[in-house]
C-alpha cells in the first residue's frame, strides 16, 4: 500500500512538511542564540523580531507534524487522539507567541509593571497554556513510542523539551527550546529520510532507531 493508497497525501508532500518541520525545529534551536548573541537591535525592535522567529518556528512545527502523523501507514486511534490533543496544544501555544511577539514588547516599553507583572487571569492562563502544551506533547510523544516507527530518542527529546520548562533548575540558559528543536528535528529527519521519490511510497522500515 502507498502513502497516497493510505491517506490521499503524496510521498512529495509530506516530504515537503517535513523540511518545514526541520526548519521550525532549527529555528527553534537557534533562537536562543540570536537573543543572546546575535541581535543589536534597540529593545522593542528586539523583542519583535525574537517573537516572530519563535511564531514562525512554532507554525512550521504545526506543518512538520502533518508529516509525522502521515508517515505512519495506520496510525490508529491513539495517535490520531494524541495528535489533535497536541493540535489544540500547539494552537494554545502559537496565540501566546502572537501575543508575546506583537503585544508584550509594547507593554514592556508603555507599561512595564504590567508586563513584568501580569494580573489574574493573565498569569493563569499563561500557566494553563504551557501546562497543556508541555503535556499534549508527553502524550503525543509516549504515542510515538507505542507505535514504534519513528526513532525512539527523537520522540522522547521531543516530549521532555516542554516539559523542561518547569524543571527548577537553573541553568543559565533556556534549555527547553533546544531540547525541543532537536527532537523535531530528528523526527522530521526520520520522515524526509524515509521517503523515496516524489511519487514513490515512503519507506518506513528502518525508522527506528535511538
Amino acid at each position: 500500500m502507498t502513502l497516497k493508497e493510505a491517506d490521499g497525501l503524496k510521498p512529495g508532500v509530506i516530504r515537503t512538511f517535513a523540511v518545514l518541520g526541520i526548519i521550525g525545529g532549527i529555528l527553534q534551536f537557534l533562537n536562543v542564540f540570536f537573543d543572546e548573541y546575535v541581535l543589536g537591535l534597540d529593545k522593542m525592535a528586539h523583542d519583535v523580531t525574537i517573537g516572530v522567529i519563535d511564531l514562525v518556528s512554532a507554525i512550521l512545527i504545526v506543518i512538520g507534524l502533518i508529516a509525522l502523523l502521515a508517515f505512519h501507514e495506520k496510525p490508529g486511534k491513539n495517535l490520531l487522539v494524541s495528535f489533535l490533543v497536541l493540535f489544540f496544544g500547539m494552537s494554545l501555544f502559537i496565540g501566546f507567541k502572537y501575543v508575546e511577539s506583537f503585544a508584550l514588547p509594547m507593554l514592556y516599553e508603555h507599561a512595564r509593571p504590567l508586563a513584568e507583572d501580569p494580573p489574574s487571569p493573565a498569569q493563569e492562563g499563561i500557566m494553563v497554556t504551557f501546562m497543556l502544551f508541555a503535556l499534549s506533547w508527553l502524550y503525543f510523544g509516549i504515542s510515538l513510542l507505542i507505535k514504534r516507527q519513528l526513532p525512539i530518542a527523537g520522540a522522547i527529546i521531543a516530549m521532555i523539551g516542554p516539559i523542561a520548562d518547569f524543571i527548577p533548575i537553573d541553568f543559565g540558559i533556556q534549555i527547553a527550546p533546544e531540547v525541543w528543536g532537536i527532537g523535531i528535528v530528528w523526527l522530521s529527519l526520520a520522515v524526509f529520510r524515509g521517503s523515496k521519490a516524489s511519487d514513490a511510497p515512503l519507506d518506513r522500515s528502518g525508522a527506528v532507531s535511538t
